[in-house]
């Protein structure tokens, strides 16, 4: 286990030596990279843009006969942060696989020795990996893989924590289902 702290101690060194001096991580722990883009972009028709102001709109209306103000401005709210979710460029991010974790553009860091298991999900064209970590504030985390093989991605992760594909709760999946 002294190896693995050391490895992690080592990468975080290297990062904190990347925000202050050449914006580039230590290329001998680094064993993947790649760069992607934050999240998919997808193709908005009318017809979505009208589903969502008809399904808002029903949810406000039964929010007033409720007399539920709390409802209403919750249903503003969310529909609201749809709209400016759903308008958003996506940056793109440069994914890096250590040897003590995933780190997503020098400023994310997923240890391995905080996550759980992690699995891969593939719905073409989009696929990202799963995290699943032991604690903390968002116990799943998703990884966009772009581009890249998910297989080939998932062989190199799996040398250090395991894989468990098909967790991914209603929440994620609806999330690609409405295009969100």
């Amino acid at each position: 286990m002294d190896n693995f702290e050391d490895g992690i101690e080592k990468d975080l060194k290297d990062l904190e030596k990347t925000n202050k001096n050449t914006n580039t991580t230590s290329s001998k722990n680094i064993i993947y990279s790649f760069e992607t883009k934050e999240f998919p972009e997808y193709e908005r028709s009318v017809r979505w843009y009208i589903s969502l102001l008809v399904i808002g709109l029903l949810l406000i209306i039964y929010a007033i006969f409720s007399q539920s103000y709390m409802m209403f401005l919750s249903f503003i709210l969310i529909i609201a942060l749809i709209l400016i979710l759903a308008n958003k460029e996506p940056r793109n991010i440069i994914v890096k696989i250590t040897n003590s974790g995933i780190i997503l553009n020098d400023e994310i860091v997923y240890l391995y020795d905080d996550i759980d298991t992690f699995g891969v999900f593939v719905s073409p064209p989009n696929s990202y990996l799963s995290l699943y970590m032991r604690d903390g504030f968002t116990p799943y985390n998703k990884v966009p893989l772009g581009k890249e093989n998910p297989e080939d991605i998932a062989n190199i992760i799996e040398k250090f924590i395991s894989r468990e594909d098909g967790k991914e709760n209603i929440f994620h999946k609806l999330d690609n289902i409405l295009k969100l």
